[in-house]
């Protein structure tokens, strides 16, 4: 069975009684608008058909999941051992030698999450992009399938099929604790420190993963990275020892504010605080690692088939400067074509020509040139049916492109966070929603 079919068959059970499934819809949403699924001080939107994946496209996850990661972790590898590779990289030696500090742990790779635009029919794929330390919307997958556990049409549909849901947090907890267990200068019982500039943070998301870590026994602490302090070693504030951290401060955003942060670099430089993970991600995150992907210099140390999983799933990627594109050919064929900073994320600064007029766009990629932006191949987008309520408070059945984000814990598939949207990205700016993923075992 098709997760189209999945999806048809939900959707058949919404029309055969539309009134109770606007009740139990509003029902749903009236949790979500109760919860702590926020995002960017707003509850998150969301349709009323779950995201459905089969055995079959689970199974592809957990493949793609492993080449992925094995993949990316040749690429850190390669990048900490060799000069000459570290070339190919646009970053400054401030943030080189912070990434090169050993870490005395053996996983390069801790958490990520890996987008990417999926065809269901066929299997056939682009990546969007790769997120590390700074992965998130474990609780916003948790909160919607709460939402779902009283629905009645949810109910109905699970009397035909055994459906389970994906656990973010133990499960991380757990990889999180097996990778300090290989660190050099490991203590018996350390103290965990949840780690990020609160002003950027997703505090409800962290006050769980804080009571998953208290559950298992450690002390946990959620701590602003501005505000800590360093005496041979990282402490809070108010003088709790930290002995491992959980970084979710994302590289961009600490190099930007580094002045601000003097305590958590010195702790980065001492190498006795485990710091998962260490800034040596960045090298996979920044997103001209989709250039370096493509180059003779990544091919000479890869087997075949991940050259050639490279070839299939990740989009051409270019520098948007003069000299290095076809300016021409892209504003003729906008359509083809998205330009993204480097390293931003949230999709802040992202066009998509699909979503311009061809003067609209011209003036994107000019302002940009130059700028740090980078052209990269559009990947489309597949779409599926839905029902949403809209803003307005207007019930529509309408169509929404899909990307699932794959979890990756210690380089083992855990679970997927899903999008949609109506534009050429997808993101709460552009009016994304999430969808709960739920594996529906046919």
């Amino acid at each position: 069975m098709k997760v189209i079919e999945l999806t048809d068959e939900y959707l058949d059970l919404i029309k055969s009684d539309i009134n109770k499934s606007k009740e139990s819809y509003n029902e749903a949403i009236k949790y979500i608008e109760n919860s702590t699924a926020i995002y960017h001080g707003e509850h998150i939107r969301f349709p009323y058909v779950p995201k459905l994946y089969t055995t079959e496209v689970i199974d592809y996850f957990k493949y793609v999941a492993m080449t992925t990661h094995t993949i990316l972790c040749k690429i850190i590898n390669k990048y900490i051992e060799d000069k000459e590779y570290r070339k190919l990289f646009p970053f400054s030696k401030e943030l080189e030698e912070l990434i090169l500090c050993e870490n005395y742990y053996e996983q390069p790779l801790p958490i990520t999450r890996i987008d990417l635009f999926l065809n269901e029919e066929n299997f056939t794929f682009k990546f969007c992009e790769f997120n590390a330390d700074g992965a998130s919307a474990m609780n916003e997958d948790r909160e919607l399938n709460n939402a779902y556990k009283n629905d009645k049409i949810f109910n109905e549909f699970s009397k035909k099929y055994n459906i389970t849901h994906f656990e973010l947090f133990n499960s991380w907890v757990e990889e999180f604790l097996n990778i300090y267990d290989t660190f050099k200068y490991k203590v018996k019982k350390p103290t965990i420190g949840i780690i990020d500039f609160m002003e950027s943070a997703t505090n409800e998301e962290f006050k769980v993963f804080k009571s998953s870590f208290e559950k298992r026994g450690y002390k946990t602490v959620i701590a602003d990275i501005t505000t800590l302090k360093y005496d041979d070693g990282l402490y809070t504030k108010d003088g709790v020892k930290i002995d491992a951290v959980y970084r979710r401060a994302v590289t961009s955003e600490m190099m930007e504010k580094i002045e601000k942060i003097p305590a958590f670099i010195e702790a980065i430089k001492d190498k006795k605080t485990c710091i998962i993970g260490s800034l040596r991600t960045q090298v996979i995150h920044n997103k001209i690692v989709y250039m370096i992907m493509h180059k003779k210099e990544t091919f000479d140390f890869l087997t075949d088939e991940e050259i050639l999983f490279i070839k299939d799933h990740i989009p051409y990627t270019c520098w948007l400067k003069d000299g290095e594109f076809d300016r021409d050919e892209v504003i003729n064929n906008k359509d083809s074509w998205i330009i993204k900073p480097d390293d931003l994320y949230g999709a802040r600064g992202v066009y998509a020509g699909v979503d311009y007029t061809k003067e609209e766009f011209m003036k994107f990629v000019d302002k940009n040139t130059d700028k740090g932006y980078l052209l990269q191949e559009y990947a489309e987008m597949y779409k599926t049916k839905n029902f949403i309520k809209e803003k307005n408070g207007e019930f529509v059945f309408d169509e929404f492109s899909n990307m699932p984000g794959i979890f990756i814990y210690n380089g083992k598939f855990k679970g997927l966070y899903s999008r949609g949207g109506r534009q050429g990205i997808i993101c709460e700016a552009a009016g994304g929603i999430a969808m709960c993923s739920m594996h529906v075992e046919v």
